[in-house]
Parts: C-alpha cells; structure tokens; sequence
C-alpha cells in the first residue's frame, strides 16, 4: 500500500488515504472507491512525481510514499503513459532492444563528433566577419598579457633574423591573406611554442630562436600562416567551443570565449589532418621563398629534442604530443609537394 493526499478538485480541503492496486484496479481506502487503471488519462514518471495520478471524475492523489514504486506498479498494471514513457518502458524491458538504442545513439554521437561538427565548423569559419576573428585574437592575447606573457619587438639595430623580415617576404608570395607575426617572451624559458589565433594572428616564442635557425624559424611560421590560410583556429573553436561561443561573439562579448581560449592556447591541439594540411602548405611556401623545405622538419626535430630534454616524459606538452610525428609528417608533406 502507498500513501497519498485526495483532493477532490471543488475544495481546498485535503484527505489523507491509503492506496492499493490489484488485478489492473486503484483501490482508495478507507472510502474503497475503485478506478480502473487502464481507463485514466496518460502519466509519466515525472508527472506522478510532481502533481500525482489525475483520474477521471476529477480527483487528484498526490502520492506521499515510495513514488517510484508507485509508478512502476501502476503502469505495469494498466495505466497510459505518455509516448516516451512507453517507448522508454518498452526499451527496458528488451535487452536487445536496450543494445539497439545504446548503439544508435552512440553512432549518432560518432556521426555528430566526426562529420556534423567539422562540416559546421568549417562553414562558420568560412563566413565569420574577420573583424570578430580579429577581436577575439586580440582578446586572446590581452589574456595572455595578464599571465606575463609579454610582446617583444626588434630593435632598430637588430641584425638578426626578425619576423617583420619573413612576414614581408611571406606577402610577396600571399598579398590578400591577412596575418601578423608578434614575438612573445613566455614567463619560463622552457617553453618553445608558436601557435595561430583567430584573425591571423601568429604568435611565436622568442625561446625558439635560442634553438632554431633563421630558417628553422622561418619554417615553424611558415607551418603557423598554414593554419591561418585554412582558419583552422576559427574551426577549432567553433567546434570545441560550440554554438555558444559564436552567439556571444555576435553581440560583441568577447571577455569570455577569450578567456577559456587563452588558459587552453597552448595545449589545444588541432585534428591531424589540420597539422598536415598546415605541412603542406609550409612545404609549398617554403620553396616559394627559395627555403629548404626540409627545415620544417629539423625545426620539429629540434623542438621536441628541447622538450624531451627539459621534460620528464610524463610531462611532455599536449600541444606537442598530438602533433602527427615528426619522422613521418615531413615526409608526407613532402610526397603530396611532389605528386
């Protein structure tokens, strides 16, 4: 037996009652009225939960004990459940049917995670004003500042290798794409990254000239315009980051993505086929500018050397460990330059 509260619909007054249900029929006591289940208005788990069981000639039971159970026996016994209810009853009460829908939806997921969502992804980067892209770049590197990043520029009488130099080269080649090469002092001298942001933005390590050449260098930024060319940074987040995102974006906000953006920068990885498509666009530029080519993947070389050096192997960093290896994306890079 269960527990309820009877209201009678007219009047406010409330009557405690027992319930019972057998052979398909509520029996209330101690009035002993008897309803049949199967002849009462659809219900659902929650609407049980939540306002009780409506029956017909306008009562309302607001079940007061064990409500879960309640429900189960009342819709094994006959009472309607609304639509999902039954598709849901139906599905546990059939293993195999339970497995069919566990595997549908994880191919759904797959389906979402591996075609829907980059397809998306890709038609929002295409179409996003460059301003916004811009904006939030710009938005992502003040976060940066605040976590003592720092932006350096040449000295005038700096003779050595200088990005200014190579962006100048690189439009020689590249006249309409928009980006900027910015030099960053990191806040320890153990990281050496250079990443693309939203807007063309590149941002490279001044650590990295500690252990690159000139060329070495020009060919890790030569790999980091790939990525603007193909703004896999906007598919990134729009994918990571989700709808959500791109609707704050439209009304300005950008306090908030940038945030998020910026305490990941350095350990987002881009899909494979990103890193690759980048490789192969650096290759190409590369021997645009008359630059070995092959110095892509000495710069790559290198910088994992650095890493593995000052790192435990544990703590290697994301952004370096889901780069496709560096023995064979050379290679591959190389081989779709020649085809």
């Amino acid at each position: 037996m269960w527990t309820a509260r009877a209201f009678d619909g007219i009047s406010p007054v409330t009557l405690w009652c027992r319930l019972e249900i057998a052979n398909g029929e509520l029996c209330v006591w101690p009035s002993g009225q008897r309803f049949t289940l199967s002849q009462q208005a659809p219900h659902s788990v929650a609407s049980l939960r939540e306002t009780g069981l409506c029956l017909h000639n306008g009562q309302r039971l607001q079940i007061e004990s064990d409500t879960d159970a309640f429900s189960a026996t009342a819709f094994a016994q006959g009472l309607p459940a609304h639509g999902f209810q039954r598709m849901v009853e139906r599905t546990m009460a059939s293993w195999p049917l339970a497995i069919l829908s566990l595997a549908l939806l994880l191919g759904w997921l797959l389906c979402l995670d591996q075609w829907i969502l980059p397809k998306s992804a890709q038609v929002v980067a295409r179409h996003l004003p460059h301003q916004w892209q811009d904006d939030l770049g710009q938005a992502v590197i003040g976060q940066l500042q605040q976590q003592k990043y720092k932006l350096t520029y040449p000295h005038p009488d700096d003779t050595r290798w200088t990005a200014a130099d190579f962006a100048a080269r690189v439009y020689t080649q590249e006249p309409d794409l928009i980006f900027r090469i910015t030099m960053v002092d990191p806040p320890t001298q153990l990281e050496w990254n250079a990443f693309a942001l939203p807007g063309g933005h590149v941002l490279a390590f001044t650590t990295l000239r500690d252990i690159l050449s000139p060329e070495e260098m020009s060919a890790v930024l030569a790999h980091e315009i790939g990525h603007v060319k193909y703004r896999h940074g906007m598919q990134r987040l729009a994918k990571g980051v989700g709808l959500l995102a791109i609707a704050t974006l439209t009304v300005g906000d950008f306090s908030a993505v940038a945030s998020s953006l910026a305490v990941g920068v350095r350990t987002l990885a881009y899909t494979r086929e990103m890193e690759e498509e980048a490789d192969r666009y650096a290759v190409n530029l590369l021997k645009q500018l008359q630059i070995p080519p092959e110095r892509l993947g000495q710069a790559l070389a290198a910088i994992e050397a650095a890493a593995h050096a000052k790192h435990p192997p544990s703590d290697i960093p994301q952004w370096l460990s889901t780069h496709p290896k560096t023995a064979t994306r050379f290679e591959k890079a190389q081989q779709s330059q020649d085809r």
